[in-house]
């Protein structure tokens, strides 16, 4: 069960109000990759259409998410587009996401792809070596060509509304960003 469990109005502070939902996912490994972006695609699906009753404009709806919530958020546009839903989402905020496995880059952005190495240990938050512990036990490895649960692969990531990205140096997911921010800059 999907429950939507926080809602922030900042109309004070806003020209317009701002509402924002999340959602809690299914999470690993009793249901591994890609379960956390099918349960944020129909979350999201179900609060576009019960945007009135949220208070929400349909004609602003982004998907948002950090890290693993990052990739989810980009998976879930592309879902979208992928079934004639693209006028559903109007742009996508990601911090920090996860958008490809270090195991399965192609061979055009590897040499954008060196968090992993550069930040293999000892990193403040997160390393390369745990991130690959972390997809072990979420399933990731065994999803790393799934288009969904590492959008990076997908081939309409050209498709995409207008993205806000914002990366951090030491994180072995920095360079997923970079690979994002060259495809779409490739493709205008």
């Amino acid at each position: 069960m999907l429950v939507v469990r926080m809602e922030v109005d900042m109309s004070r502070e806003a020209r317009g109000a701002l509402r924002l939902k999340t959602v809690d996912f299914r999470v690993a490994p009793e249901h591994p990759i890609p379960a956390q972006v099918n349960d944020c695609f129909d979350a999201y699906k179900w609060c576009y259409h019960n945007a009135s009753k949220l208070g929400g404009d349909t004609a602003r709806y982004f998907s948002i998410g950090s890290s693993l919530g990052g990739g989810a958020a980009v998976g879930v546009a592309l879902k979208l587009i992928d079934e004639n839903l693209g006028q559903m989402c109007s742009g996508i905020v990601v911090l920090c996401p996860a958008l490809l496995h270090p195991e399965f880059v192609p061979d055009e952005y590897k040499t954008l792809f060196k968090a992993y190495e550069e930040n293999w240990t000892g990193s403040p938050l997160q390393d390369g070596e745990s991130m690959m512990i972390f997809y072990g036990h979420n399933g990731g490895t065994n999803q790393r060509a799934n288009p969904y649960a590492f959008p990076c692969i997908h081939p309409g990531i050209f498709r995409l509304p207008p993205v806000y990205q914002a990366i951090c140096e030491a994180d072995p997911v920095r360079d997923d960003s970079t690979v994002l921010k060259y495809q779409l800059d490739k493709f205008g």
